[in-house]
């Protein structure tokens, strides 16, 4: 074979060798093209997924809001031993009750029970009863600002502890803002205690002595009255 016939076969495979890669880049673009209009498609809803009713996405979670109850008035913070609480894990991570249990134990608070909570929370929650507040509003100080949540059906002062999703670890004892001698701050935008249950009586002031002056009026009026 000639150099001249070496030259124009070397050619005609080029050639063929161009015109086979031009087809398939022109399929490939094709291909790409109808995927990005399926995808808009799919996006926009005019398309449906043959497999799927649309895309899906998880719901947050939302706590529900209680009212928080008052501080009795000048109420100090309760010695850690004199506390006891259940620590319940209403998240979804593994293993973080036994662990707040221990540094609750630490910090020389008793625990009753550590078990997982029959319900799921976002936040942690610290439960009480009427008898109990003193207690919720200091082990609260160790958690930062959790929710107070009344429960008037506990007969006793021992606490709850919801820990949620969000919790991440205790306060580090030293800035737990709690003085022995200081009266703690209630929430704001609390409700007094016996407006939240009838198991507390309003406190009576000793200073009203608005009846007795009306029991005096009425005995006036009776004496008015025979003396007429």
């Amino acid at each position: 074979m000639s150099q001249e016939q070496i030259k124009k076969a070397r050619t005609l495979r080029r050639r063929r060798v161009r015109e086979r890669q031009a087809v398939v880049f022109g399929l490939l673009a094709a291909l790409l093209g109808a995927a990005g209009l399926w995808a808009v498609g799919v996006y926009n809803g005019a398309i449906a997924l043959p497999f799927d009713n649309g895309f899906t996405y998880e719901e947050p979670l939302v706590d529900e809001v209680f009212d928080t109850a008052c501080l009795p008035a000048d109420t100090k913070p309760v010695g850690a031993k004199k506390i006891t609480v259940n620590v319940f894990n209403a998240s979804l991570k593994p293993g973080i009750a036994a662990g707040v249990s221990g540094e609750l134990r630490n910090r020389n608070i008793t625990v009753e029970n550590t078990a997982n909570a029959d319900i799921e929370r976002a936040t942690t929650a610290i439960v009480f009863g009427p008898e109990g507040i003193e207690e919720a509003y200091t082990l609260a100080a160790h958690f930062g600002a959790p929710a107070l949540i009344l429960d008037d059906t506990k007969e006793d002062n021992i606490i709850d502890v919801l820990l949620g999703q969000n919790f991440s670890s205790l306060l580090d004892p030293a800035d737990v803002l709690l003085e022995a001698d200081e009266a703690m701050n209630s929430y704001p935008g609390c409700k007094e205690l016996w407006e939240m249950t009838d198991k507390v009586e309003a406190p009576v002031d000793e200073d009203d002595d608005s009846e007795d002056v009306q029991d005096d009026l009425e005995d006036e009026e009776e004496v008015e009255e025979e003396a007429a």
